[in-house]
């Protein structure tokens, strides 16, 4: 709050954080039959009440981690909808972002499958780093390979070895989503964040993403810092601000 407080001294605005949590803990706010249709939630149910109560005005989507992957595909997907975005952090380059979980998951998943796992992880109260990585790997899954209600991993519970699930996960990168979309987000306004020291990698996928739409000739702000993964929410001291700055 002291971040909102800091800057609602200078600008007005509405920040609306709706709950989106699901049994799974995660959400990539994209649509799954397995979870809910999260991105038909925020862009469709959520953003027609807001209008109906604030009136129509211009919309800019914010988050970090799993939060920046959301709005970043969300506003790659309905540029007609958002005004542009803040992205920290969000979830990138699938490749180095995730596949360094995978062996992990495998080894927690292997012997118990998913519904097993998730009722110990459930019942349990202390969960262990790895523990909390496969829990992780399955909430992704939920919404980046589900088939009807049920959840398909990357990689085969027998060997370990990825399968044709990983293709549907990489369907959702924004780093290839930009090659095909990345010319709706002209005109918008964009602000990418990351730390250089991100444990999960995710700065190398952000400064893809920066050069790919640079390349695209998108007017964008990238900017670096000397931060991890986590405990950055004092980004948005300058990011919000530059979202603000013309209203």
């Amino acid at each position: 709050m002291d971040v909102l407080n800091k800057i609602s001294k200078k600008y007005s605005f509405i920040i609306i954080l709706p709950d989106t949590m699901t049994y799974f803990r995660g959400n990539q706010y994209v649509n799954s039959t397995a979870v809910g249709n999260y991105s038909d939630f925020i862009t469709k149910d959520l953003i027609k009440f807001l209008f109906k109560i604030y009136g129509k005005r211009d919309v800019y989507l914010f988050g970090k981690s799993s939060g920046g992957f959301g709005s970043i595909y969300n506003a790659l997907h309905n540029p007609d909808i958002f005004s542009g975005f803040i992205d920290i952090s969000g979830d990138s380059y699938f490749h180095y972002s995730y596949l360094r979980d995978f062996p992990v998951a495998y080894k927690i998943l292997k012997n118990l499958g998913i519904k097993k796992f998730m009722e110990k992880f459930n019942s349990d109260y202390i969960h262990s780093q790895d523990e909390l990585t496969a829990e992780n790997i399955i909430a992704m899954s939920a919404f980046y390979s589900p088939k009807n209600t049920e959840i398909n991993l990357p990689f085969d519970l027998n060997d370990g070895g990825l399968n044709e699930h990983w293709n549907a996960w990489l369907k959702f990168d924004p780093v290839n989503i930009i090659d095909t979309s990345g010319i709706s987000l002209k005109n918008k306004k964009i602000i990418l964040q990351t730390g250089i020291y991100d444990e999960y990698s995710i700065n190398i996928g952000m400064n893809m993403i920066h050069e790919k739409l640079s390349m695209l000739n998108i007017s964008h702000t990238y900017k670096e810092y000397p931060v991890g993964h986590f405990n950055t929410n004092h980004l948005y001291l300058e990011s919000m601000p530059e979202i603000l700055k013309d209203y």
